[in-house]
């Protein structure tokens, strides 16, 4: 059988059950046995994701950059130049670049937004659960 894992409500460190401060912060974790299935995500999210979310950005920049300078390519500049098959393979190039790099960062996207869901469904649910808990025993 497996034990119970206790959280800090401030940190979201692992605790021991039987500790009454957090030895990570110092907070008082006397409470801690009652909500050990509560976890704070507030401070999790901002750390792990902000980055992969600014990542899919800058992807998706580029990638849409990529696309509008290989039409501007291929539909503009061949009557301009002499270079016309080399000037419509950089552009296809630049196209076929264009798209895979948008596709990645809308992903990045996507799933920093699932994360970002999912928690605030957890965490709704929790409180959901709480109350629920909470209004059962004093009716």
């Amino acid at each position: 059988m497996k034990a119970d894992i206790f959280y800090c409500s401030e940190c979201d460190e692992i605790v021991d059950e039987s500790d009454e401060i957090c030895q990570h912060c110092g907070a008082d974790i006397t409470e801690v046995a009652e909500e050990s299935s509560w976890i704070n995500f507030s401070n999790f999210l901002p750390q792990k994701f902000s980055m992969l979310f600014i990542y899919g950005k800058i992807f998706s920049t580029i990638g849409w950059l990529e696309i509008i300078v290989g039409i501007f390519l291929a539909v503009y500049i061949p009557t301009q130049t002499h270079y016309v098959f080399i000037e419509n393979v950089l552009s296809y190039i630049l196209i076929l670049i264009g798209i895979p790099m948008v596709a990645l960062g809308q992903y990045f996207e996507c799933q920093v937004e699932i994360a970002r869901n999912s928690i605030a469904t957890v965490e709704l649910l929790q409180k959901i659960e709480k109350n629920t808990n909470s209004s059962s025993f004093n009716g």
